[in-house]
């Protein structure tokens, strides 16, 4: 049996919440329980947008949003850009936002589907019509307001994102016979160049990246004393107080600012191996969807956004958070429910 796309998708789908539900359960708290259900709500975007995306194509609507949402929040850091000296007193909008991450999360989510579709625009001749001046805004503010939200796991995210994506697409029309090893090995050698950058820019660091470091450690420990099924999510936050390093100096952080230590810490193995099986999985699946639909620019988005995504989850909440979770399972929706060249604006 020769699984499709949306069929494997969904087989990750079902593994990744089957393991939260399943340490949930074994962890007996009706709390845990509840939010887990709560967390599971927060993939509905996702049947939303792939049935009625099935039913009839949403190309437009999904990408008018998308350019939309991105000027609309553009236009609250450009305001807050000429209030103040943002420059000389070196502060980091965050937009509608409670923090300059959470606005670059969004923004990192959003801006791929604008940026393919002004390229698509530009390739057909069609960048100097209403619609296509329309993206090329949203475009614009959209990069301008993520490089003022200064949030380093955003930008980084998004740059390998964008490189990954230029990768493979590049690599499935040369030189598809080696296009998964080239991919892997390029997405590694990014983030270690990336990584390097970091530790020998100062620039890039802060005072309390020590900190990050910290919250590690301790979710190292919490993980080891609740090994298989974790301490329960949202749990995190009131266990912490009982692992915190005598070095920290941020006592109340909710989460661990690293996605893979706040599901194995919250999850445990259980948990924490299903979201490895669903990030890994649907990462390799939509660079094969893009392998073998090389025009459609919803698969290309997907991917951009969800590595980003991924990138950013390393140092902050990632898929942890809501409007992250609801706006990446909407694009994944779009992607799988387009066939190979549905879809356009024009």
């Amino acid at each position: 049996m020769q699984w499709n796309g949306i069929q494997l998708f969904l087989a990750y789908y079902i593994i990744f919440f089957s393991c939260l539900f399943i340490a949930a359960a074994l962890s007996g708290e009706k709390d845990v329980l509840r939010y887990t259900w709560k967390y599971f709500t927060w993939s509905i975007p996702f049947w939303v947008v792939y049935i009625m995306n099935s039913i009839q194509s949403m190309g437009n609507v999904f990408i008018f949003s998308a350019t939309f949402s991105s000027i609309l929040l553009g236009m609250s850091c450009i305001y807050s850009f000429l209030s103040v000296p943002i420059i000389t007193k070196n502060i980091r909008i965050q937009g509608f936002f409670a923090s300059p991450n959470h606005l670059a999360t969004v923004l990192e989510l959003v801006i791929p589907i604008i940026f393919l579709m002004l390229f698509k625009s530009y390739r057909e001749h069609k960048i100097l019509t209403t619609k296509g001046i329309f993206i090329l805004i949203g475009c614009v503010v959209g990069i301008f307001s993520l490089a003022m939200t200064q949030s380093r796991g955003g930008i980084f995210g998004f740059v390998i994102g964008s490189c990954s994506l230029g990768i493979a697409v590049f690599l499935a029309s040369r030189f598809p016979k080696y296009y998964f090893k080239a991919m892997i090995i390029s997405i590694i050698a990014m983030v270690i160049a990336l990584g390097g950058l970091y530790s020998n820019t100062k620039i890039f660091q802060r005072s309390y990246d020590m900190e990050r470091v910290l919250l590690i450690e301790s979710s190292y420990k919490m993980w080891t004393d609740n090994q298989i099924y974790g301490v329960g999510l949202e749990q995190w936050n009131k266990v912490y107080p009982q692992y915190i390093s005598p070095l920290a100096k941020e006592p109340n952080l909710p989460m661990p600012h690293n996605t893979i230590a706040y599901f194995f810490s919250c999850t445990g193995i259980i948990g924490g191996i299903g979201f490895l099986i669903f990030t890994f999985g649907t990462i390799g699946l939509l660079l094969n969807q893009i392998k073998n639909n090389k025009n459609n620019i919803y698969y290309q988005s997907a991917l951009w956004a969800f590595i980003a995504l991924s990138i950013h989850g390393m140092v902050d909440v990632g898929i942890t958070n809501k409007a992250a979770m609801q706006i990446i399972f909407g694009i994944l929706g779009m992607a799988f429910s387009s066939g190979k060249e549905k879809g356009g604006f024009y």
